[in-house]
């Protein structure tokens, strides 16, 4: 793989800031706006399948997103399919975390690769935090953003790869969600 020195260069420092701080997460995309077709998507498993990459269960998630970059996610399809029902988020178990760019130049696009790779940050918030008592308390009125997920994890030698179906609201020119109240 031969990369431009710029990006290179970007890369490397945004591994740097990575490995100096615990709460960054750096992902790749791949394909034509971080999508790729089905046939691909069972070929790269197949191939860490060979690789001696293990596979866990596949997993299936809701997140919703606010625009003050709070990331609800919901686990299992049971406790999805009652949100989705009754659109009640207190009493549903969930995780919350902040999650935003790690820094303003926090992404790099390898064109010739069909690849973005990212650096965010990502804080893990407690269901008593005042950010999520104040949105659990307005819940209705809040802005979000829902994006359905289905995870398959492969692990080996202490790297995880995701590979994930994700069906979402849609977003306008800008990448911004066209926010919605409910599911």
């Amino acid at each position: 793989m031969e990369l431009f020195s710029a990006e290179a260069n970007s890369l490397q420092s945004m591994v740097g800031e990575w490995l100096k701080k615990p709460d960054h997460e750096v992902e790749a995309t791949f394909g034509k706006g971080g999508r790729v077709d089905s046939s691909t998507f069972m070929a790269v498993a197949q191939r860490l399948r060979s690789k001696g990459y293990r596979a866990a269960a596949p997993e299936d998630m809701l997140t919703i997103v606010t625009p003050e970059h709070v990331r609800i996610t919901l686990s299992s399809l049971a406790v999805i399919t009652q949100y989705c029902a009754d659109d009640d988020l207190a009493t549903k178990p969930f995780r919350a975390m902040f999650k935003d760019r790690a820094t303003a130049d926090s992404k790099v696009d390898l064109e010739d690769y069909e690849t973005r790779i990212k650096a965010c940050s990502e804080r893990p918030m407690v269901r008593d935090d005042a950010v999520v008592k104040r949105l659990l308390e307005t819940w209705a009125e809040q802005r979000k953003g829902f994006r359905m997920i289905r995870r398959w994890s492969f692990e080996a030698d202490g790297l995880r790869i995701d590979m994930s179906i994700v069906r979402a609201t849609k977003k306008d020119p800008t990448g911004t969600y066209k926010w919605q109240r409910r599911f």
